[in-house]
């Protein structure tokens, strides 16, 4: 049997009696509607803090200090596995379902032809990155017996650079003061070259 996890917090430096108990009931009410707001909130801290009656001044402070506890931190992973085992959500799926979006080729829906491929060709990459489809039934004959089948017309396709934005941001590639950018400045440089100028006040200032 596991341990039950304790989320009373610091000690109460009120003597014991009624108030002292009262006072240790809420803190814990307080905790726990405040890792279940966290949650599902999408883990911020300040928000889920005011939601319990924090101050909106010291929301962030006691957030911050809160979350440090190891109580509050086993119980935010417990709901999470809980949340992840319900929906199937997981890190792994969610970054396979990005890299899906952001290395998408619109050519593999399509025949030599031109014509647009049936669904039941489409394998789990293609189907990922499809938002819609537009298809109309088509009926057929043969040896006398009418057949309908789904013609795909049109299809509208997830926004890649919304996928290569969301992969770039997990790889890192982001940084918050763009101290990037001196460096692929001077690797675009490299890359261009030296070239010759149509105005000559470029050429003389390349030397």
């Amino acid at each position: 049997m596991t341990k039950p996890i304790s989320l009373t917090g610091t000690k109460s430096t009120n003597a014991p009696g009624r108030n002292a108990g009262t006072s240790k009931a809420a803190a814990l009410s307080a905790r726990r509607n405040f890792v279940a707001n966290y949650v599902a909130n999408g883990r911020d801290g300040t928000q889920a803090a005011i939601s319990v009656g924090r101050s909106p001044k010291g929301a962030n402070v006691w957030a911050a200090r809160t979350l440090k506890e190891p109580a509050v931190q086993a119980i935010i992973e417990e709901l999470l596995a809980q949340a992840a085992a319900i929906t199937g959500l997981t890190v792994e799926r969610t970054l396979l379902e990005t890299a899906r979006v952001a290395y998408s080729d619109p050519r593999r829906f399509f025949r030599a032809d031109g014509s647009i491929k049936p669904i039941s060709e489409w394998t789990e990459d293609m189907a990922a990155v499809v938002a819609s489809i537009e298809a109309e039934e088509v009926k057929t004959t043969t040896e006398g017996e009418s057949v309908v089948t789904v013609q795909v017309k049109k299809i509208k396709f997830w926004d890649k650079n919304a996928g290569l934005e969301k992969a770039f941001k997990h790889l890192g590639l982001y940084e918050k003061d763009n101290s990037q950018g001196s460096h692929n400045l001077q690797l675009v440089v490299q890359l261009v070259g030296p070239k010759v100028s149509a105005d000559p006040r470029v050429n003389d200032f390349r030397g």
